[in-house]
């Protein structure tokens, strides 16, 4: 089944020190290819309670180097190569998880860097296609503004599906972003406040709606949220957006699952 699975959706410092929601990202589950995005704390561990194979991982993708992001990274790269004693798999970090900036990482050690068959750092507009004999696609680096200024969103043109699917990371609001991110059919949104509570380098409801109402996807995800957002209720704010957007909108949960052949009508499943 062709699918996203949440294996976190809490982002922040106090949400992960809390564990209020998980932060162990999510997956990207195609038909023979299978990505994990994002791996924080607790990401190896919520991938066996909701029943996902770490070992099954083609494609690590982690957008940059703040640990509710980044902290399973090494022992994620270790579950997609066997334990490194196989090189597989392909992994895609942000200059600062890769290599390291003045005060950031790097996240990926030298010895893991050494693992994975391929190892990409990735920029805004940096792309790689896929394909094989079931799955057509193309990743892409998206441009944020963020406190880690390597961070990068992505894009995944899923051709064999003709869908496409966006993923912000974290960013703050920016004039280009809705632009950035129209044509996407789904786009996932890290929004760590609700309605204008507003604070730098992260998205708050009010951004959401700008972007919606300008990118225009047939769904839109928000999750990665903040102390705020969780106490004000998710829920209410998807309803919330969606009403000022006419976009459908969904809060994710931990474990949600989405199948991506039915974007129309999402179906939904919660382990």
């Amino acid at each position: 089944m062709d699918e996203v699975i949440f294996l976190g959706t809490g982002g922040g410092r106090f949400c992960t020190i809390t564990q209020w929601r998980a932060t162990g990202g999510f997956r990207l589950n195609l038909d023979n290819f299978k990505f994990h995005i994002d791996p924080g704390p607790g990401a190896l561990v919520k991938s066996k309670e909701f029943h996902q194979n770490p070992q099954n991982i083609k494609c690590l993708i982690v957008s940059h180097a703040h640990p509710d992001h980044s902290t399973d990274t090494n022992v994620m790269v270790e579950a997609m190569t066997s334990a490194g004693l196989k090189e597989k798999g392909i992994f895609i970090g942000s200059e600062s998880v890769t290599n390291g900036t003045d005060e950031l990482g790097p996240v990926l050690s030298k010895y893991h860097a050494r693992l994975p068959k391929e190892v990409h750092v990735f920029k805004p507009g940096d792309s790689l296609s896929i394909s094989n004999e079931k799955t057509e696609l193309e990743i892409t680096a998206l441009k944020t503004v963020h406190s880690d200024p390597t961070t990068i969103g992505i894009k995944f043109d899923i051709k064999n599906l003709n869908k496409v699917v966006s993923y912000t990371s974290d960013t703050e609001y920016f004039d280009e972003l809705p632009k950035i991110h129209k044509g996407s059919d789904i786009i996932i949104l890290n929004v760590m406040r609700p309605r204008a509570d507003r604070i730098p380098v992260h998205l708050c409801s009010e951004d959401v709606i700008k972007i919606l109402n300008e990118s225009n996807p047939k769904l839109a995800i928000i999750q990665h949220f903040g102390m705020k957002m969780l106490r004000a209720n998710p829920f209410n704010e998807a309803k919330y957006i969606e009403k000022e957007t006419g976009t459908r909108v969904i809060a994710a949960k931990d474990g949600m699952k989405l199948n991506l052949k039915e974007t129309e009508q999402v179906t939904l499943k919660e382990f």
